[in-house]
């Protein structure tokens, strides 16, 4: 039974770390669009939109993890 509580702790720990860590990256995004900083990928250009999908996507996925706790 103990191992069970054990079980659901690590599970409420792990969406947490992941929710930061989506957090995070919808931080580094903002960052992006707020300074207008130019992303190369070989010789491809990555638009400045593509940061603005990030962060929308990075913060629903944080705020699904966050309520599912």
């Amino acid at each position: 039974f103990r191992w069970k509580i054990w079980m659901c702790h690590m599970a409420e720990l792990a969406l947490k770390i992941a929710a930061f860590v989506f957090i995070f990256v919808a931080l580094l995004h903002s960052a992006r669009v707020v300074l207008k900083v130019k992303v190369t990928i070989g010789k491809f250009v990555v638009p400045l939109w593509l940061s603005l999908v990030g962060i929308i996507v990075a913060l629903l996925l944080a705020s699904l993890m966050l309520r599912s706790i």
